[in-house]
């Protein structure tokens, strides 16, 4: 949830440990629309988010965020580097073109 999470964190001016619980709520659903994560365990996660009451105000993708997105430390060069689910407890990080994320979040403003 790191890489939208800074996006949400640098445009709304929340606090950090939330902008990253908004970012990992995105990141359950690139995980689940790439099918790396099954709809039972993204279920399970999101209902223990929300149990925590961090899924409140969830926003859409803002554009803004796209942009700051761009500016992440994990990028390098046309890459990003993205923490995602494969279950709950059972995460791996993804070598991800940088203008597909941007895509897949400009869907979602």
């Amino acid at each position: 949830g790191h890489t939208i999470g800074h996006a949400i964190e640098s445009a709304d001016k929340i606090k950090h440990g939330l902008a990253v619980a908004k970012g990992m709520y995105f990141a359950l659903i690139y995980s689940l629309e790439r099918n790396y994560l099954s709809q039972q365990s993204f279920d399970r996660a999101l209902s223990i988010i929300d149990t925590l009451g961090l899924l409140s105000g969830i926003p859409g993708i803002k554009p803004e965020y796209i942009d700051l997105v761009s500016r992440d430390k994990k990028k390098d060069r046309d890459l990003i580097h993205l923490a995602l689910l494969k279950d709950i407890g059972n995460s791996f990080t993804k070598e991800t073109e940088l203008e597909e994320l941007k895509q897949w979040m400009a869907q979602k403003v």
